[in-house]
């Protein structure tokens, strides 16, 4: 585990508000790298990361715990659902299946469900 130097971290937080931790996992085979913070304030965090767009929120889903976030490989996922994290979805308009799926409206265009990202 790798925790982020002082300096990424900043940058880190100038991008994502509410953050005051991070760091990264990756395999002894160094696949499958697993970037993860802890959110002092998740309603900043939330805010920001609902406005960032692209390189910002990369291309790997966000799943959320009560104060922390993990962006991870799909092939973690299923473990860190049955754990309990819930996949983040900040799009305007999108509204997962309601029957069969938690679903936690967290604030305007943001939703926490264990609805996993569609893939084409």
């Amino acid at each position: 585990m790798t925790y982020r130097s002082p300096w990424r971290l900043e940058k880190l937080q100038e991008k994502m508000a509410g953050v005051d931790g991070a760091g990264t996992c990756d395999t002894e085979e160094g696949e499958y790298g697993t970037d993860f913070f802890h959110a002092s304030d998740m309603r900043q965090f939330l805010q920001s990361w609902g406005s960032a767009a692209g390189e910002e929120r990369g291309t790997r889903s966000m799943m959320i715990g009560r104060d922390f976030g993990v962006q991870t490989d799909r092939i973690f996922e299923k473990e860190l659902l049955e754990g309990g994290l819930l996949y983040l979805y900040c799009v305007p308009g999108f509204e997962p299946p309601k029957v069969g799926f938690t679903v936690i409206r967290l604030k305007e265009g943001c939703v926490a469900t264990n609805y996993p990202p569609q893939t084409t």
